[in-house]
């Protein structure tokens, strides 16, 4: 799901003028909706004061629909949130595991399954442990405890735990998993098993639809029977599997991409698609994940997208309770060259919220809202090099929950460690 440049997410931004400690985010009695962080022409100096500010009322799930929440070690924040704000989510997948084969070329076609030197069990228990939601509540008469404790006659449960693995088999190994699926399926379902997980979360779309396997009619029914029989065996044992995939509509024509007919192939198996509706921008500065793409998408997937290959427009689709549309956490630094050549090339980088929040701090540039994509971008200059940034807000934010909602299907956010706690207000 994660191109290798993600890691990069753990650098942090040069900077030219002294740094000042940024404030600790902490809880509020007063909602990011009450402290005014949900407008378009929020200020920098706002954003910066309460926007890593929460909700005090961490128990109670103002989102209705299944929010899953991927939690990465290079963003260990996320750990943090997933066990504070465990009532926000349904579904919480630990970036743990990947599924190996043998080095490219080799003969070696023997698969493991590496990664659990990451596994916490503490951790855990901690994210599943019961939900208080009295203990949210301010004891006094404001509005705001008021609207707590109203909601406190809503069941909040812990969420189930759905680690990620990644395939990253190829070759004469992926062949061979996909021809005899035995192996990968013991070492998958064996240590969902062992570790008392809920289900898993299998990331192969993307890599397979990059390498054209569901371009070769052979390789595509093995890929597609994979899944199936994997997501049978989980179902055996009371598990369920979630597959990302690439968006069925592509920012651009060469980048992978998914059919509909391959996801209601599965749609019966499978407890989700997490359609992976982010990454938009490339080549020039723009949005991450404009709000009309996502949509897009997620109709695309419900089959009530027109298709213009076919007479008719009424078409099977996916279930709206199966899909949940990508929502990005992290934001993207275009770099401008150096140079005024015309040919050098733009940098692009992601950034996280502390970075984010540190470029407000000492560049004070303008929050601008782009109406088109729901999106906030910002402009500045450091080193002679002109930076534009599209980051997350909690408008952004509320204006792709509210589609959600409208579209009645489910979220899922890359990752959830990357943010401003603000954002789990809407949650």
């Amino acid at each position: 799901m994660r191109a290798p440049w993600l890691i990069a997410l753990l650098s942090t931004l040069s900077v030219t003028c002294a740094v000042h400690a940024l404030a600790p985010g902490g809880a509020s009695r007063y909602s990011a909706v009450e402290r005014g962080l949900l407008e378009h022409d929020i200020t920098t100096e706002l954003l910066i004061e309460e926007g890593n500010n929460h909700h005090r009322a961490v128990g109670h799930k103002n989102f209705q629909g299944t929010v899953l929440g991927y939690v990465t070690p290079w963003n260990n924040h996320g750990y943090d949130v997933a066990k504070k704000f465990r009532a926000k989510f349904t579904h919480v997948s630990p970036v743990w595991y990947q599924l190996r084969g043998g080095a490219e070329g080799s003969d070696d076609v023997a698969l493991r399954l590496t990664g659990g030197h990451d596994v916490d069990q503490g951790w855990l228990a901690e994210v599943r442990a019961p939900v208080n939601t009295e203990a949210d509540c301010v004891e006094d008469d404001s509005a705001a405890s008021q609207t707590c404790a109203a909601n406190l006659d809503t069941p909040q449960s812990a969420p189930l735990i759905v680690p990620r693995v990644v395939a990253e088999v190829s070759g004469k190994s992926l062949l061979h998993m996909l021809q005899q699926p035995g192996d990968a399926m013991a070492l998958l379902v064996d240590e969902v098993e062992q570790q008392g997980y809920d289900g898993l979360v299998f990331e192969c779309w993307q890599v397979w639809a990059s390498m054209g396997v569901f371009n070769l009619p052979e390789a595509r029914t093995a890929a597609l029977d994979f899944l199936r029989k994997l997501a049978a065996n989980l179902k055996d044992k009371g598990k369920i599997l979630i597959l990302p995939i690439p968006p069925l509509k592509p920012a651009h024509p060469q980048f992978p991409s998914s059919k509909l007919s391959d996801l209601l192939s599965l749609s019966d198996d499978v407890a989700g698609f997490n359609v992976m509706t982010y990454d938009y921008s490339h080549g020039r500065p723009g949005p991450n994940g404009p709000l009309p793409w996502q949509e897009q998408n997620v109709l695309e997937m419900m089959g009530d997208e027109p298709d213009p290959d076919e007479e008719e427009s009424d078409r099977d689709g996916v279930s709206p309770a199966k899909i949940l549309m990508g929502i990005n956490f992290y934001g993207v630094d275009f770099v401008g060259p150096a140079t005024k050549d015309s040919k050098a090339e733009l940098e692009r980088k992601p950034i996280v919220a502390r970075q984010f929040l540190a470029v407000l701090q000492q560049a004070q540039p303008q929050l601008a809202w782009d109406a088109e994509s729901a999106e906030h971008e910002l402009e500045y200059e450091e080193r002679g090099r002109r930076h534009t940034v599209y980051f997350p807000t909690p408008a952004s934010l509320a204006a792709r929950v509210g589609k959600a909602t409208e579209l009645g299907v489910g979220i899922g956010i890359w990752d959830i460690g990357q943010g401003i706690d603000s954002f789990l207000d809407l949650l």
